[in-house]
């Protein structure tokens, strides 16, 4: 009869299972378990399984935990580009970054937008610049390429501006280069040639124009004041009958009464025959929430 081994179940099953790896012992070996020593030695299993697949469990809970922010900070950051929020579009496009694995180049595209609110066009050529580098071509490319264009447009302009039409060709130049280098998807798919491919197109032209354009003039000097009395450049002169000057109100007279009395006989005149109407057109406002660019 052989004798008891003086050992624990625990420690014949991990001399058993780490001999070859792949569980009991040959029996002629004296290698034979209890039920009691297999048990163990399946929770010995099942312990390690977990403690080696947890890193990867906790690392898809994190993909997917991004995956569900994603909609949720690009909705903020649409809301507050409408809003004309800068920091809080600024905000959204600093949580867009973080672990941002899947779509980076949606952070800097918001940041970027966020630069252009405050009018900033330097800091937003730099942000779209690293977004056109991380979309990685495509249909995605399009708008991201509008905006890097039109960041580095407005740069030159505000140089221009500035009395700096030298420092300002180089930025047209290298805005042009940009729209050169637009796949053919920006203008031949239908879905870009009616957005993206048509800024693309006017931009070409007018960053032609602005190279081609003779530098600017230095200001010129300021017009002369007329005499008093006599009326300013683009002022109708007086009519036959009509005193020259500005008629001085009497001591005690209320300026409100006698521009409600002003009101009231323009207003006959217009609804006389023949009278005066304003035929001046005026501007529609521009729409809320349009882009300054």
């Amino acid at each position: 009869m052989r004798a008891a081994d003086p050992r624990s179940a625990d420690e014949r099953s991990a001399d058993l299972y780490e001999r070859d790896g792949t569980g009991p012992a040959d029996p002629l070996d004296g290698g034979w378990l209890s039920a009691e020593d297999l048990e163990v030695g399946r929770r010995r299993v099942r312990r390690r399984l977990l403690w080696f697949s947890a890193p990867v469990v906790l690392l898809v809970l994190l993909i997917a935990a991004k995956l569900l922010s994603l909609p949720l900070f690009g909705g903020q950051a649409v809301d507050a580009w409408e809003r004309q929020d800068a920091n809080g579009l600024g905000g959204a496009a600093d949580r867009l970054g973080v672990v941002n694995v899947v779509e980076p180049y949606k952070a800097h595209l918001a940041a970027g937008d966020a630069q252009v609110l405050r009018a900033n066009w330097e800091s937003a050529r730099t942000e779209f610049t690293r977004a056109l580098e991380l979309v990685g071509g495509g249909v995605n490319d399009c708008p991201v390429r509008v905006n890097l264009v039109l960041s580095i447009e407005k740069r030159g302009d505000e140089l221009t501006g500035q009395g700096r039409a030298a420092d300002a060709r180089p930025l047209y130049a290298e805005a042009q280069r940009v729209v050169g280098e637009a796949p053919p998807d920006c203008f031949a798919d239908p879905r870009q040639a009616q957005d993206s491919g048509q800024q693309l197109r006017q931009a070409q032209d007018r960053l032609q124009d602005k190279q081609q354009a003779p530098p600017s003039s230095p200001p010129s000097a300021q017009p002369t004041p007329p005499p008093s009395g006599a009326p300013s450049p683009g002022t109708p002169s007086p009519g036959p009958g009509t005193p020259s000057g500005t008629p001085t109100p009497a001591p005690g007279t209320d300026p409100r009464q006698q521009e409600l009395e002003q009101r009231q006989r323009d207003a006959a005149q217009d609804r006389a025959p023949g009278g005066p109407r304003d035929d001046r057109s005026t501007m529609d406002a521009p729409p809320p929430g349009a882009k300054q660019w």
